[in-house]
This record gives structure tokens, C-alpha cells and sequence, in this order.
């Protein structure tokens, strides 16, 4: 054996830390003035010699590199005895400590241990005996298999507690007992429901020694994924498993495998926790569950718990621990996790959270955070109702700053007669503050719709010239202008006529002839009586003397005379009444086509460059007047839009590189209506029209060209 002192002197006794490997060769004594002693490789100890274990004497493990674990391979004989207030203890050397840090003490055919009040923490294997094994009044926790035996054992009042199977038997048994020992909390690391992890395991896959007499009784099984497992397992009944308390365990309190040779399992009087044999029966794995294998008899049942049993461990479980989590948290709900005890479950604020009890993970989602602090106590519990102390933790939540994406907007109302359009927006998230509020109004541009319908008041009285107007009430859509409402229709009068009425231009020059005409257009005829029509040609004295002023006033007669003729009603208008130009209402109206709806539907055009009314009269009027008023464009410039400019919105165009085609932009749409002929623009110019009353024309200054 190679040892490694490492002490200090203290009232004249060495305190040491003993390293130890390789082969125990003789006889040997392990004593606390040397504990702890530190294995750092396998250990043997040979045949025929004794290592004897002195009560206190601690044992601790050195993990190896990558996978490698040590153990003490045992062919001789481990006698480690403690006592109640010094115990024996073998564990990790590691500083955090876990299940498996180190192999096991495994003691070969010849080899023999005997054990009491000894502890074994971390291991692999806690014991693995193919040989004699006495283990009393010890504890074996935190580790992967509790005992592994394969012959004849005394295991009487241990503790095997947080492995993944607590006494795994195997092989030749005879003449052995495990007896008043508390077993509990034995289950796969990562999952509570592994049937094939138990308390106890009968397990014979490789050998085929028969069980001469195994004895299993006053025990405490509980806590467990399963209590009781039998596998591939012959010569049972030989084995006797009687005055035990097997109770409250996840899975099974007993599951058969395939494979079992031998008919009639014996598992009577023991507590089962209940005397009801329905829920006995959900809790035993057997012939009534798979028909390829036998039937476990259980009864008769014991009716209460077996009291020559060790006391029930109520030991409280570990406070659980939390992972980090967000707090402050503008989030309205989250997951939280955490460590805790292997089988136990998570209880938050009273109520079951996470009721995965094997492993040593938990989570929860919190479906809802209120504002502010939200206080949470956490608990965990065991299947006996043993719960921790609680874990107290406070999240925080606070509402985000408010986004543009926090509202819901409506669309847009229709723009106001003052330009303006409002919508509303409603908050949609839990936020608050926040520099990004959508706009709730927003400038326009406001389009006044073209009436297409309207209510009339009742036709008036014919006139003597066959003509009757009405006027209109309301119109549609509302606040709409213009279109083309039916003012004026002709009709039979029934006034007594006396004469008729007949408009004349002026006389034209003379001409060499001597002679002279002028035309006449009957306006009002008098169908019951016969008038004879005025003179359009009489006899003048020629004068062939004419001056070049003279002839351009003569040539220019017609033009002078049409024109006075065109302006008398808007003159007449503006001259029978005291009222002043309206600024406002000109400026509004500016470039639009008027027609007096309480009259006769007269046509007036607002030249937008003077703002001044030019009455349209007949088509040839209407259409000289128009082309007159023209702005001189380029054919590109006319061509190049189909909604043109404001500076253009209500004139006239006249391309002046083609053949003077003349074009109305309409202000309402600012598109461009091609004059045409005479009569389609007189046409063009009635449908554009804006209706206008006699009060309103009269605020508009008479325009003369």
C-alpha cells in the first residue's frame, strides 16, 4: 500500500490527511489521527487480510479524470464498526458532491464485509457482495444502487434513501434476512415512473443458483416509483415477504416480469397502506395485467400499520431553489424553474405547481402577472404531506412605454368644409407614457361634390313667352354644388297676347346701292292675333367719302352692338341694386360658371383674371366670349396633365400651336372639357354650372369686353 502523510503537531499527537492507493498487503488499521483518508486510485485488499475501520474515521473518494471512478476492491475482510455518535463515513472528496462521484466497495467471492453504523454518500454502487454481508444500523444515500448482493446477507435497521434502486438481489442467496430497515425515495434520477428502479429488486438474469431462503420482513417501504420487483426469478417461494409496511409508493407496491418460473408469488400480511383491494390491485403489476405472467397472492392483508417497524422518517424536504428570473418584467406572464429534492412535488401559494416527482428539476408558467408586485411561496412536499419551508420571491411587473403599435386607429373621416379630417384611436395594449400618439386630426383638402339629384318647388305660371321656372328646395349628396338641375321648361301660355315682340340689331352702313339692313328676331309671339314683321332693309343716301376711324367704327358695329346686348341683364342687375362687390364670395367663386336659378338659368362666366361676371348668352355668344377670355398654351403644356395645375383652375386654354383648340378647366376637378363648336361649349358650360340667386349675382362687378 502506498500512504501519503500530510500533519501538523497538536499536544504531541500527529492530525493528518492520508492519501492511499494501490494493494493493502497485511493486516491494517484505519484511525481517526490519520482520517480522512483519501483514496486517489483503486484500492485492493488481498486475501487473507483484514482492513479494520476505526469508529470516526472518515473515507472520502477522489473523482477520476474523464469517466474513471475508484473503488475499494475487496478479497479479504472490511470490518468497519462506529457507534452511534462516531460513525464511519465513506463519500466524495469533491467540493460539490454528486451521485456517482465515486464506484463503490465491492467485495469478491471470498471477500467479506461487515459494516455497522456506517454512512456512504455519492457512490456508484454503495456495496457490491458476491460473498457474506452484515450491514446494520447504516446509511446509504445519493447514490446510483444502494447494496448489490449475490449471497448471504444480514441487512437489519439501514436507512437506503435517494438512489435509483435501494437492494438489488442477484444470484446464490441463502439463509438471509433484510429486516427492519426503512427504504424510501428510491427512483430513477430522470424519471419517477422507470418500473424497472424499486426499493427492492429480484433480479437473476445471468445466474442460475437457486434462493434457498430469503426473509423479508418488518420493513418500511415507501416513497418509492415501485417497492417490491421481481425478474426473471425462480424459487419463489422460497422467498417470504410478510410484516412490512409498503405504502404510498408511485408506481407499483409490486411488479412482476416475464420469466417468472415459478407459479404463486406469496406477499401476504403486509400493510399496504389500505385494506381496499381495488386500489391493492391497481397497485400490483402481475397475471392480471399481462397474461404472460403469474398472479402475486397478497392476502390475507394486514388491516393496520406493522408497529415493530423502524419510525417513519417525517424528514421536511429541501427549500426549493429558483433559477434567475426577470423582475422588473413588463411581460404579463412567464415561466419560472428551479432545483428541489428528488420526489418530491412543487406547491406555489397553496396550490400543486409541478407534480414531476422524480428528478431534481421543476418549472411553472405563471398564465397571469398583475401590475406592480406579485409575491409567490414556494414549497415542496413529499408523498407523505412533509413540506419545506417556504421559498418567498416577488415579481415585479411594470407596463412598457407605449408605441405607435399600442393604438388601434379608424380610418380617416371625410374632410370638413374647414379642411380638416379627424379619426378616433383607441389604446389596444397595457402601456403607459410614451412620446408616440397617433394623429387624431390632420389637414385636407376639402372637394365639394357635384349634385346629381334634386327636390323642385312646383312649376311657376307660364309667362306670356311660353316659358315657366322653378326653384329648388335641396339637393344631393348634401353641400353640393353645381350640376345640371331643370330650371326652366317651355310651355302654352294662356295670357291674352297683344302684340308681338320683335328684337332688332342696329342698321347696317349703307351700302352703294343705297340701301341698308339690320336683322330682327321675334321673341314673343302673339299666336291669336297677326302682327306684320319689322323692316330689315330700308333706302339710305351712300356716302363713299369714309374715314379710316369711321370705317374701323363701322367695321366694328356688329362686335360693339352683340357685345352691349350680351351685358344688359348683368348690368341691368348690378345697376337696380345698392349692394357692394363681395370680395369673398367673387374670390370663392372665381373661374366657375353661374346659372341664376330664380330666373331663367342666365349663364355668367367669372373670369378668374379680373373676377368680373360675362353673361353667355346664346351659343355663338357664349362661344366668342370664351375664346376671348382665352390664356395662350403650348401643346405640350395641355397635353401633359390629366388634372392640371391651380393656376390654371378655372381659365381657358387655347393651344396656340395647333388651331386654337379652346379647353375649360373646370375648378372642381381641374380637368380640362374640350369647347368645341359653339354649341358644345354653350352645352358644356350649362352642365358645369354652379346655381347662383339673384341676390348673390348681384355682388359681382359686370364684366364688358
Amino acid at each position: 500500500m502506498f500512504f501519503v502523510l500530510f500533519g501538523w503537531f497538536y499536544s504531541g499527537q500527529i492530525l493528518a490527511t492520508t492519501e492511499i492507493s494501490w494493494i493493502i498487503e497485511k493486516d491494517t488499521t484505519w484511525n481517526t489521527e490519520h482520517s480522512p483518508y483519501i483514496v486517489t486510485s483503486d484500492l485492493l485488499i488481498n486475501e487473507n487480510v483484514i482492513l479494520t475501520i476505526e469508529p470516526g474515521v472518515i473515507v472520502k473518494f477522489q473523482r477520476g479524470a474523464g469517466v474513471t471512478r475508484y473503488q475499494i476492491l475487496n478479497r479479504g475482510k472490511i470490518i468497519a464498526k462506529g457507534n452511534p455518535s462516531n460513525k464511519i463515513i465513506f463519500t466524495s472528496n469533491e467540493t460539490t458532491p454528486i451521485r456517482g462521484d465515486w464506484k463503490n466497495i465491492e467485495s469478491e467471492d471470498q471477500g467479506v464485509i461487515d459494516f455497522d453504523y456506517v454512512e456512504i454518500h455519492y457512490p456508484s454502487y454503495g456495496i457490491l457482495s458476491y460473498n457474506d454481508l452484515t450491514l446494520t444500523n447504516s446509511l446509504i444515500t445519493n447514490c446510483g444502487v444502494g447494496v448489490y448482493i449475490a449471497g448471504s446477507v444480514y441487512i437489519n435497521n439501514n436507512i437506503i434513501k435517494y438512489c435509483s434502486s435501494g437492494i438489488n438481489i442477484s444470484g446464490e442467496v441463502e439463509d438471509s434476512k433484510i429486516t427492519h430497515n426503512t427504504i424510501r425515495d428510491i427512483a430513477e434520477q430522470e424519471n419517477i415512473y422507470n418500473p424497472y428502479q424499486a426499493a427492492i429488486v429480484f433480479d437473476r438474469t445471468s445466474v442460475n443458483e437457486e434462493v434457498e431462503l430469503l426473509e423479508i420482513s418488518n420493513n418500511n417501504i415507501y416513497s418509492n416509483s415501485t417497492a417490491l420487483k421481481f425478474t426473471y426469478t425462480s424459487s419463489m417461494e422460497q422467498i417470504v415477504v410478510y410484516n412490512n409496511n409498503i405504502f404510498d409508493n408511485y408506481l407499483y407496491s409490486v411488479r412482476l416480469d416475464e420469466s417468472i418460473s415459478s407459479e404463486g408469488l406469496n406477499i401476504s400480511n403486509n400493510w399496504w397502506g389500505t385494506i381496499d383491494r381495488s386500489l391493492i390491485d391497481n397497485s400490483v403489476y402481475d397475471g392480471n395485467d399481462d397474461f404472460h405472467i403469474n398472479t402475486v397472492k397478497y392476502e390475507p392483508v394486514l388491516s393496520e400499520f406493522v408497529i415493530n417497524t423502524p419510525a417513519i422518517e417525517y424528514v421536511a424536504p429541501s427549500i426549493p431553489i429558483i433559477d434567475d428570473f426577470e423582475s422588473p418584467t413588463t411581460r404579463s406572464a412567464m415561466s419560472i424553474s428551479g432545483k428541489k429534492d428528488y420526489t418530491t412535488s412543487i406547491w406555489i401559494n397553496g396550490v400543486m405547481a409541478y407534480d414531476e416527482r422524480l428528478g431534481n428539476s421543476w418549472s411553472y408558467y405563471i398564465s397571469s402577472l398583475a401590475i406592480d408586485e406579485n409575491k409567490f411561496e414556494i414549497t415542496s412536499k413529499d408523498k407523505s404531506g412533509n413540506e419545506s419551508d417556504p421559498l418567498v420571491i416577488t415579481i415585479e411587473r411594470k407596463l412598457p412605454t407605449c408605441t405607435l403599435n399600442d393604438y388601434s386607429c379608424n380610418n380617416w373621416n371625410e374632410c370638413s368644409i374647414i379642411e380638416e379630417q379627424t379619426r378616433t384611436c383607441t389604446k389596444i395594449s397595457e402601456c403607459e407614457g410614451g412620446e408616440s400618439i397617433p394623429e387624431t386630426s390632420q389637414k385636407c383638402t376639402y372637394m365639394v361634390d357635384v349634385c346629381t339629384s334634386w327636390k323642385y318647388a312646383d312649376w311657376g305660371t307660364c309667362s306670356e313667352d311660353g316659358r315657366q321656372t322653378r326653384s329648388i328646395f335641396s339637393s344631393f349628396p348634401e353641400g353640393c354644388v353645381g350640376g345640371s338641375p331643370v330650371l326652366i321648361q317651355e310651355c302654352i301660355s294662356n295670357m291674352s297676347c297683344s302684340q308681338d315682340i320683335w328684337n332688332c340689331s342696329e342698321w347696317n352702313p349703307c351700302q352703294e346701292n343705297n340701301t341698308q339692313t339690320r336683322q330682327c328676331v321675334l321673341t314673343q309671339d302673339c299666336s291669336n292675333i297677326s302682327f306684320a314683321s319689322p323692316t330689315t332693309n330700308q333706302t339710305c343716301t351712300y356716302n363713299n367719302i369714309v374715314s379710316d376711324s369711321n370705317s374701323n367704327t363701322d367695321k366694328n358695329t356688329d362686335t360693339k352692338t352683340s357685345n352691349q346686348s350680351i351685358q344688359k341683364d348683368l348690368n341691368s342687375e348690378k345697376e337696380n341694386s345698392s349692394q357692394n362687390t363681395d370680395d369673398a364670395l367673387v374670390k370663392r367663386l372665381k373661374g366657375t360658371i353661374l346659372l341664376k336659378v330664380e330666373s331663367h338659368g342666365e349663364a355668367y362666366y367669372i373670369n378668374p383674371e379680373n373676377k368680373k361676371g360675362y353673361y353667355l348668352g346664346r351659343p355663338g355668344d357664349a362661344f366668342n366670349i370664351m375664346r376671348k377670355l382665352g390664356l395662350g398654351a403650348t401643346h405640350e403644356f395641355i397635353t401633359s396633365y390629366t388634372v392640371y395645375p391651380d393656376h390654371v383652375s378655372g381659365k381657358i386654354l387655347l393651344d396656340v400651336e395647333k388651331n386654337g383648340e379652346a379647353y375649360y378647366i373646370y375648378p372642381k376637378d381641374k380637368k380640362a372639357y374640350y369647347l368645341g363648336r359653339p354649341s358644345d361649349a354653350f352645352d358644356i358650360m350649362r352642365k358645369l354650372g354652379l346655381g347662383i340667386t339673384n341676390n348673390d349675382i348681384r355682388k359681382i362687378d359686370v364684366g364688358n369686353l
